[in-house]
C-alpha cells in the first residue's frame, strides 16, 4: 500500500503525509498490538481557519493522538503533528 493510499483510507488527511506506519506493542501484559501511523504536515504556509488566508507564522506545534477505526483487526492510532498559526499579533484573524 502506498502512502497516498494509506492517507486516503484514513479519511483523506489533506495537507499531511505519512511519516511512518508501524505495529507496536500496546499492552505488554496481554500482548496486544496496535497499528500506529505518524502524519506530518506537508509544509508550506498554513491556512487561516476563519478566512482561508495563507499564514506562514507558527504560534505552536504539538503532536496529538487520534484513535482511528481498527486496521487489520488491530486498534489503530494516528500521531498527528498539528500547527497553530499566528495570524495576527493578538492570535485572531484580522480579515474577519
Amino acid at each position: 500500500m502506498t502512502a497516498e493510499e494509506l492517507i486516503k483510507d484514513l479519511g483523506g488527511w489533506e495537507g499531511y503525509r505519512v511519516d511512518f506506519a508501524e505495529r507496536r506493542l500496546r499492552d505488554e501484559a496481554s500482548g496486544e498490538h496496535a497499528v500506529v501511523v505518524g502524519l506530518v504536515s506537508e509544509g508550506g504556509p498554513g491556512l487561516c481557519g476563519a478566512c482561508g488566508s495563507a499564514c506562514a507564522r507558527v504560534h505552536e506545534q504539538e503532536a496529538r493522538w487520534v484513535r482511528e477505526l481498527p486496521v487489520f483487526g488491530q486498534s489503530c492510532w494516528l500521531r498527528v503533528h498539528q500547527r497553530r498559526l499566528e495570524v495576527s499579533p493578538s492570535f485572531h484573524c484580522v480579515n474577519t
